[in-house]
């Protein structure tokens, strides 16, 4: 799956009690449409995400970043 948007907030660190550690950040992505009616609507979803690989990332990954 491949997802493009926005960082919310900074990426976080986070150490698990087997001593692996996590990048964990959210993306908000915007999607616009017309009804049927003609008018314009805008929708945001928001995706909870997690890079395990290497902590390495982290600092690239800032709030209003495009990911």
């Amino acid at each position: 799956m491949e997802i493009t948007g926005r960082i919310t907030a900074d990426a976080i660190i986070k150490n698990l009690t087997d001593g692996r550690q996590l990048v964990s950040f959210d993306i908000a992505v915007n999607d616009y449409y017309k009804t049927r009616t003609g008018e314009k609507k805008e929708a945001t979803t928001f995706f909870d995400c997690a890079y395990w690989i290497t902590n390495k990332v982290a600092p690239y990954l800032t709030k209003n970043s495009i990911i």
